[in-house]
């Protein structure tokens, strides 16, 4: 079994895998066939946008071979559509990061304090501390929430990323809200010491910064998110300018492109990547 081959029977592995889990938890099995074009056509788009991340670093000595990619997703033959769709697939230098993000974190990675286009900066947390940045987006036809965070250590490197999409229809508050608890409830499971937290939401922000409750629910999600932040020792959270939560922002972006990629409609809700030096 060759390099290819392998690749190619571990994606089947992790389909099969994935049915099982969505089977335990109340879902409906797929059939064979299925799961094997599914895992082709996910671990064809991934080769695809590799190749095309490696050709954007310069390095043609480690672009992928084209007679590794199936005919249809060689790079010379894909229309400007397709161009578009592969956007949002994953490519290198860093692990599985959609590629719309590789700027962002490459400047981030550039130097001590990370510039927007338009100028305002990202400010990296102090040294041996992780910030995160959250925030969320909204398909408002198909009621879809998209939450997106990101983790980075004081050399603005990202450790860990989430895109995770929910159905449901909120206020602009209350999305904001929810996408802090449930990017919190990630690093709390995921055992990331975030020590700083940044959103671009101003009320949310203010409404943990006063000890002034009511019966609304955005209320109610204040205090989940207080109760998650227990468990976070000395954690801020703090209020930043939108232009200065940009990769937060393409994260919950993604969110919503993860679930139009869902396997036969069924919702792929959240995409998890971690690594670290």
């Amino acid at each position: 079994m060759d390099k290819v081959e392998f690749e190619n029977f571990i994606c089947l592995l992790w389909s099969i895998w994935n049915d099982r889990n969505s089977v335990l938890h109340g879902g409906a099995n797929r059939v064979a066939s299925v799961l094997v074009s599914q895992a082709q056509i996910y671990i064809d788009k991934y080769r695809l946008a590799k190749a095309k991340g490696r050709e954007r670093s310069h390095t043609p000595d480690q672009v992928v071979p084209n007679q590794l990619l199936p005919q249809s997703l060689r790079p010379n033959q894909q229309s400007n559509s397709q161009q578009g769709a592969t956007n949002q697939q994953f490519s290198r230098p860093r692990p599985d990061i959609p590629q719309q993000l590789q700027h962002n974190s490459i400047n981030n990675a550039a130097g001590p304090t990370a510039i927007a286009a338009n100028g305002i900066p990202w400010k990296p947390p102090d040294v041996n501390c992780l910030k995160m940045n959250v925030d969320a987006a909204v398909n408002a036809m198909d009621k879809v929430l998209g939450i997106g965070a990101v983790v980075r250590n004081c050399k603005g490197e990202v450790v860990a990323a989430l895109s995770k999409s929910i159905q449901g229809h909120f206020r602009s508050d209350e999305m904001e809200a929810k996408a802090l608890f449930h990017s919190l409830n990630w690093a709390f499971q995921q055992q990331i010491p975030i020590s700083q937290v940044e959103t671009d939401a101003l009320r949310v922000s203010s409404a943990l910064a006063t000890s002034r409750k009511d019966l609304s629910c955005f209320s109610d999600l204040i205090d989940d998110v207080r109760c998650l932040l227990s468990f976070f020792p000395r954690v801020t959270v703090t209020h930043i300018r939108r232009h200065a939560n940009q990769a937060a922002h393409c994260y919950s972006k993604y969110a919503l492109e993860l679930m139009k990629m869902s396997f036969d409609g069924r919702n792929t809700s959240s995409y998890f990547f971690y690594y670290c030096k």
